[in-house]
């Protein structure tokens, strides 16, 4: 780590103490790994959409690679409690990144919102466990 970023390093966490929740190992009473049905709308009320997505834990990380109809997304996420938050991207003609955030249910479902750099309107997606139920 090189001295500039030493100090701002060192200065943050002056600033804004971790305190000892933030620390500690994040937890959900369902395991985020695995495939998952998805049904969505795209940002601002745009059209509807389904597909499936596909979670799989990395050491602390998770990769979370989804594909609807023609398009594959790819991001990383990360579970804080019940909050997972995912950053993605499209590799199409269209790229741009993105910022997804879900609430995880008990019972292994997700709910969240997303959008992308620039946007100004938000899309909403939910997942359901693919042994559920199909779409």
């Amino acid at each position: 780590m090189g001295p500039v970023l030493s100090r701002l390093l060192a200065g943050a966490l002056a600033l804004a103490p971790l305190s000892p929740a933030l620390l500690a190992s994040p937890a959900t009473s369902a395991p985020l790994d695995g495939e998952y049905f998805i049904e969505g709308r795209e940002p601002g009320g745009g059209s509807k959409y389904k597909g499936q997505v596909l979670v799989v834990k990395e050491d602390a990380v998770y990769s979370v690679i989804w594909k609807i109809q023609n398009q594959v997304l790819y991001g990383t996420g990360i579970l804080q409690n019940k909050t997972f938050a995912v950053t993605y991207l499209n590799y199409g003609p269209a790229s741009a990144p993105g910022l997804a955030l879900y609430d995880v249910a008990d019972d292994g479902t997700l709910t969240g919102q997303f959008t992308m750099l620039g946007a100004k309107h938000i899309g909403v997606e939910a997942w359901i466990p693919s042994g559920d139920q199909t779409p």
